[in-house]
């Protein structure tokens, strides 16, 4: 018998594009389950890696973001400690059921996890994997062309998310904003979504 999934929602703030090179200056996790229910929560902000490096263009767009910016450099702790504790978290939340990770991007948000997890707790509870939401979205909309065709803000309209009560790039926020899409998805195509409707 197949274990039922949970989906953990991941979500980063950066100093720049590329793992190892630059630094997650924070991480958001948030868990729904099947039904829809947000049932776990995990967040820290991290200091940045020893030798690492911010790159211009990344800190240039935090300088238009001065509230997110200071909460991504607030309370920060140190990614040996914090990480290990994430590792742990996942896998007593994944006892006796598949957690799928999530992300918008996720070739962007998972590789810094993946990277910051092997590095600082010497193994990946989420394992290789990761749904990409945009992708998703595309498949359910049978969306023809390129990535981006559908604005990510256009989906939190079609599905009537409610964000209101959310920081923009907070990582937590952000991880519950794109979990709540995500489920509403899910719970779209278990009904037997029309794209045509």
């Amino acid at each position: 018998m197949s274990k039922k999934e949970l989906y953990i929602n991941i979500d980063i703030e950066t100093d720049g594009p590329a793992a190892g090179v630059n630094s997650m200056l924070s991480l958001g996790a948030a868990v729904f389950d099947r039904a829809g229910a947000q049932i776990a929560l995990w967040y820290r902000t991290l200091e940045p890696l020893a030798g690492g490096i911010r790159n211009g263009d990344t800190m240039a767009w935090w300088g238009t973001q001065p509230a997110a910016w200071e909460e991504a450099n607030k309370d920060q702790e140190s990614p040996f400690y914090a990480i290990p504790e994430f590792a742990l978290w996942c896998e007593g939340i994944s006892e006796g059921h598949k957690l799928v990770a999530c992300a918008w991007p996720a070739a962007f948000d998972f590789s810094f996890v993946n990277y910051y997890l092997w590095r600082f707790a010497g193994r990946n509870p989420l394992g290789f994997a990761c749904l990409d939401m945009r992708s998703y979205a595309n498949g359910m909309y049978r969306v023809p062309g390129y990535y981006e065709k559908i604005p990510e803000g256009d989906l939190y309209k079609i599905f009537d998310i409610k964000t209101d009560d959310l920081r923009p790039h907070v990582a937590v926020d952000d991880a519950i904003r794109q979990g709540r899409l995500l489920m509403a998805m899910l719970k779209s195509a278990d009904q037997g979504w029309n794209v045509d409707r």
